[in-house]
């Protein structure tokens, strides 16, 4: 019933939505370089974990979009 309505929602986006959506793309990709560059063997997974949240906090995000997975070794 609402489908088409929803359908046009997300795929039309105004140039404010995109701006917003750049940004959080590069808050995320920050994080996930900051996190390559501090992993380390020996660290644990919830350090690497806490500076990805850190990251997205300092951009801004309230919370992360998404739940983090970090795993390594036998746990990944």
């Amino acid at each position: 019933a609402l489908d088409h309505l929803l359908h046009d929602q997300r795929l039309y986006k105004s140039a404010n939505e995109v701006k917003v959506m750049r940004y959080a793309a590069e808050v995320s990709a920050r994080a996930h370089i900051r996190a390559m560059e501090v992993c380390r063997p020996g660290l644990f997974e919830y350090h690497l974990e806490a500076e990805l949240e850190y990251e997205f906090r300092k951009g801004g995000a309230k919370m992360p979009a998404y739940g983090s997975i970090v795993a390594a070794g036998r746990n990944a």
